[in-house]
C-alpha cells in the first residue's frame, strides 16, 4: 500500500515489494552511511558473508580514497566543477568579443 501510494509499486523489473526496496537500503548504508559490514549485517539480519557476497561490488567505493591514495570527487564536487568552468567560458567569450571589437575599430580585421 506504501508503494502504491507513493507511485513506486512498479520497476522496469516488474513488481517492486517493501522488500525490493532493501538493496537499495543496504547499498545507500553501505556507500552514504558508511556503515560497517558487521552492523550491517546485524541491523538486516542476515550475515557478513551475505553481505559481501552480495555487495562486493559497492565495497570498494566505500574505501576507494584509504586503498587508491586519491579521494574521488562526489557529485556535488563536479557540479561546481562545471559551474566555474562555464563561468570562465564566459569570460574568455566576452573578452575575445571586446579583443575583436577592438581590432576591428583599429582596422586590423
Amino acid at each position: 500500500m506504501a508503494l502504491k501510494d507513493l507511485g513506486l509499486d512498479n520497476s522496469p523489473h516488474g513488481k517492486r515489494t517493501l522488500y525490493s526496496l532493501r538493496h537499495s537500503f543496504i547499498t545507500w548504508e553501505l556507500i552514504a552511511q558508511k556503515v560497517t559490514i558487521d552492523v550491517l549485517a546485524r541491523q538486516c539480519g542476515t550475515s557478513i558473508e551475505m553481505i559481501e557476497r552480495h555487495y562486493s561490488h559497492v565495497i570498494p567505493r566505500m574505501f576507494s580514497q584509504q586503498l587508491s591514495g586519491v579521494k574521488l570527487p562526489d557529485k556535488k564536487e563536479i557540479e561546481k566543477k562545471w559551474e566555474r568552468e562555464e563561468l570562465a567560458a564566459k569570460l574568455w567569450e566576452r573578452r575575445y568579443i571586446a579583443w575583436e571589437g577592438s581590432y576591428k575599430r583599429r582596422g586590423c580585421i
